[in-house]
């Protein structure tokens, strides 16, 4: 008994690119890194204020980058709930106030 490979035909809808989502993903790929390569700010924010220890720089930039990642995570979450990525699924279209922030 041979078994056969059933290949979709590329005018299938299960071959459908969500362009979209590729966009969304890409810019925040780009902006992470733009954040990872702008990290050395030691020398500014020790002449921003002399008395600020390492420690103390380590705990804010752990604290931006966790949050960077919750705020991530809740608007994956949101936009899977919602099913848009553009408007939020609001009917005005007009973005969720939470990406103003």
């Amino acid at each position: 008994m041979e078994s056969h490979t059933i290949i979709p035909s590329i005018n299938s809808p299960i071959l459908k690119t969500n362009w979209k989502s590729i966009y969304i993903v890409a810019i925040v790929s780009f902006i992470a890194a733009l954040e990872f390569a702008a990290s050395n700010d030691w020398n500014y924010f020790c002449q921003l204020d002399p008395s600020a220890t390492i420690t103390f720089y380590g705990i804010l930039r752990t604290v931006g980058g966790l949050s960077g990642g919750i705020s991530t995570i809740l608007a994956g979450w949101l936009c899977n709930r919602l099913k848009d990525t553009s408007g939020g699924g609001r009917p005005s279209g007009e973005p969720l106030p939470l990406a103003k922030f």
